[in-house]
Formats: structure tokens, C-alpha cells, sequence
């Protein structure tokens, strides 16, 4: 993943984009402007679910029951008009009632992904950002007991925040 795209960014992106009044469709931000491909952070109305959208060149549409899909999450290809005009667009959608604390850091691995594999070759970025999503359906479903709830995904957020606060050199 780009150096420059966090999670923080991530979210403040889908933030950004977060509206009761927005008519059907898709709204998106640009997240990675030094990326191999187009990188979007976007949600889809009238739902407002957070998504990742990954422009490929050079692909043909996949079939859609050839894309993951559960655990949380969906994939799923689009069309995003005259502004997506030349690419194959792919979206990783959190699904509702899936964690945005775990799709976020699903999301930002997806990405690294994407940013560092096969820099002149769109059909093998593709396979790879593929691979690395059924990568992540398996984790969550060989560790779906082992998932935590959203208060324990909470006390955890805040405890890692507090330790990498106090990380001085006598912690490390």
C-alpha cells in the first residue's frame, strides 16, 4: 500500500462520503493518486456501505459467481460511467453487519497488495488482489469463533493507541 494511504485515511475518505441524503448510486474519493491502478474509496446508495474500488485495464468482466464473496464482505464489478471509462472497476464492499474495524485493515492489506505486486501487469494485479482477498475469506472463516465482539475490538483499539503512545525508547 502507498506510504501515504492509512487506515486513517481510509476512514476519513468513507467519513467524507457518509450521507442520509444521497440518491442512488456510487460516491467516491481517490485514495491512492501515485497508485499502478485507479484506487477508490467509495460507498454505494441508497445502502452507504464503505467499499474499495480497484481500476484494472487489460481484464475482461469476470463472471460474477467467479469473485469471493461472504465473511463480512463482497465483491462485486461495476460500472462506474464515462468517470470509470477504460477500466474494469472491482469493488470489495463491507457488507452490513460485517466489522469496519476489520474490513478497514482487510481493505488497507488489499491494497499493499495491489501497490506492490506485478507494476506493469494489470492481469496478474488482478489475480493477486483476488488471491489476497480469498486469503482474507479464509481467515475469517477458519477464525470466525475466534473473532472479537465490537466492545472487545474497542478495549483493544484503545490499549494498542495507549501503548504506541507511551513507546519511548525505554519500551522498545
Amino acid at each position: 500500500m502507498d506510504p501515504q494511504t492509512s487506515l486513517e485515511e481510509l476512514h476519513a475518505a468513507w467519513r467524507a462520503l457518509r450521507s442520509e441524503s444521497a440518491g442512488p448510486g456510487w460516491r467516491t474519493i481517490k485514495v491512492q493518486a501515485e497508485s499502478r491502478c485507479p484506487v477508490l474509496a467509495g460507498r454505494e446508495f441508497p445502502g452507504n456501505g464503505e467499499a474499495l474500488l480497484v481500476g484494472f485495464t487489460g481484464i475482461g468482466r469476470p463472471a460474477p459467481d467467479s469473485l469471493p464473496q461472504g465473511q463480512g464482505f463482497l465483491v462485486t464489478c461495476l460500472e462506474l460511467g464515462q468517470a470509470g471509462a477504460g477500466y474494469t472497476w472491482i469493488a470489495l464492499s463491507r457488507q452490513m453487519g460485517g466489522a469496519l474495524d476489520l474490513f478497514a485493515v482487510m481493505a488497507e492489506d488489499v491494497l499493499r497488495i495491489v501497490g506492490a505486486s506485478y507494476p506493469h501487469n494489470d492481469q496478474q494485479r488482478y489475480a493477486a488482489f483476488l488471491e489476497r482477498i480469498r486469503a482474507w475469506q479464509e481467515f475469517m472463516r477458519r477464525n470466525a469463533s475466534l473473532l472479537l465482539t465490537p466492545k472487545q475490538r474497542w478495549v483493544l483499539s484503545v490499549n494498542w493507541r495507549s501503548s504506541a503512545h507511551c513507546s519511548g525508547p525505554a519500551m522498545r
